[in-house]
């Protein structure tokens, strides 16, 4: 609402004797302040209008606002910052970097990001349309997809346990267990609380649990695992990772003494996925290290993807499912598409550049980010139930997958531009 219908609206009650300011701030959700300006000028007999001129006054003339606008369309990329600088360097002014924002509103500039689109020639955005043509009356019941893309896991395997040589952090029971459990500890020195991060969390417990005056064991219990689950930690630093314990002290040109970064790179496991409107068809890990030539897709991922399709199909087998896959060297090579003839399996062109008509890049992969997204897998299998129970669709999201299909295709055979 604007101030003028602010202050119209309060004159109306005003003239219906509601003259208490509280009450016409309550009816008209009018900040009280506004109020009482308006009150004081009706008491007086004086016009609520804004007065002409009271707003105020633009730093930057026509002419320089001029420069600003040409300076802007040549130079859209630059921050508002930079972008002042060089405005105040060229006309030898000094306007702070709000003046220069607020102008170029009022000029009608905004700062916008752009939006990411796939690096399209006119070759491929005739191919796209004219892909999307040709797969218009498609059953995408029938088709099965794949693709690859990356996704960072936490495994508790990168993770150490730090213990406080208690005896029974330290018998042989507890370390056959974390050994078969694959969890790695960290020694720890005697009588050096001060080395232990542990120790700084106990007096904030303590602190916490004096406030909830627990009364029994039970309630105590309740009390430390509601804290377990509080995310508000207290501001110290657990760790010696902050700033501050990594500063030392230096004499002159000295050089601080380095510390290595932690290395959190661990070895990352490759999922093979094949899924259709039924749900996954197949699911593979690939041999850590090593790339997927195309020897290794004709001999160990395509004959356990036909075995598992005669599973759910026995009667059909592979007759009338179609493979849509990304244009990857391994899928695109003589040796694959060979072997795919011989076992009568299509494979549906891929448009280049086109990851908004692949199913895994608009469906499957959101699905897998969110569903992986802060936790933590205690071992790689984990990882593989996880992405099973994520991915097989439901009936409900099977039509809806296989609509969203569709819904793309039908779009861009009515998009002259070959873009959705």
């Amino acid at each position: 609402m604007k101030e003028q219908e602010q202050r119209n609206n309060i004159k109306i009650l005003f003239d219906t004797e509601i003259t208490n300011c509280m009450e016409l701030s309550r009816r008209t959700g009018v900040p009280k302040s506004t109020v009482y300006r308006t009150v004081y000028k009706l008491r007086n007999a004086e016009s609520i209008d804004r007065k002409i001129g009271s707003r105020k006054q633009r730093q930057i003339k026509a002419n320089n606002a001029r420069s600003l606008v040409s300076l802007a369309i040549n130079n859209p990329r630059l921050s508002v910052r930079k972008f002042t600088c060089k405005f105040n360097k060229r006309r030898g002014l000094s306007f702070s970097h709000e003046a220069v924002r607020i102008e170029m509103k009022l000029r009608g500039f905004t700062r916008k990001v752009a939006r990411k689109i796939p690096m399209l020639t006119q070759t491929h955005k005739a191919y796209r349309v004219d892909w999307a043509k040709s797969n218009r009356c498609r059953d995408w019941e029938k088709v099965i997809f794949s693709d690859s893309d990356e996704m960072s896991i936490w495994l508790a395997g990168s993770r150490v346990f730090q213990e406080d040589n208690d005896p029974k952090h330290t018998c042989n029971l507890a370390k056959g267990y974390m050994e078969e459990k694959g969890i790695h500890r960290m020694d720890w020195p005697a009588c050096s609380p001060d080395l232990n991060p542990i120790e700084n969390l106990w007096p904030w417990i303590k602190r916490e649990i004096d406030l909830k005056s627990p009364r029994n064991l039970n309630e105590l219990e309740r009390e430390l695992n509601e804290l377990g689950k509080n995310k508000d930690l207290p501001n110290f630093k657990l760790t010696d990772c902050s700033k501050d314990k990594k500063r030392s002290w230096v004499r002159g040109d000295e050089q601080p003494v380095k510390i290595p970064r932690p290395d959190f790179r661990k070895p990352k496991i490759m999922y093979t996925i094949f899924f259709s409107s039924h749900g996954i068809v197949l699911q593979l890990p690939c041999e850590s290290g090593k790339a997927v030539t195309a020897t290794f897709f004709t001999e160990q991922v395509l004959p356990n993807l036909i075995k598992n399709i005669e599973k759910y199909r026995p009667k059909a087998g592979t007759r009338g499912m179609k493979i849509l896959i990304d244009n990857a060297s391994s899928h695109t090579a003589k040796l694959t598409k060979n072997f795919l003839d011989i076992e009568g399996l299509e494979l549906l062109p891929h448009p280049s550049y086109s990851p908004d008509l692949a199913l895994c890049d608009f469906w499957l992969f959101p699905k897998l980010k969110s569903a992986f997204k802060a936790k933590i897998l205690t071992h790689y299998k984990h990882s593989e139930r996880a992405c099973t129970s994520t991915s097989n669709p439901s009936p409900k999201n099977s039509t809806e997958m296989c609509l969203q299909a569709g819904g793309k295709v039908e779009t861009l055979c009515t998009c002259r531009r070959g873009l959705l």
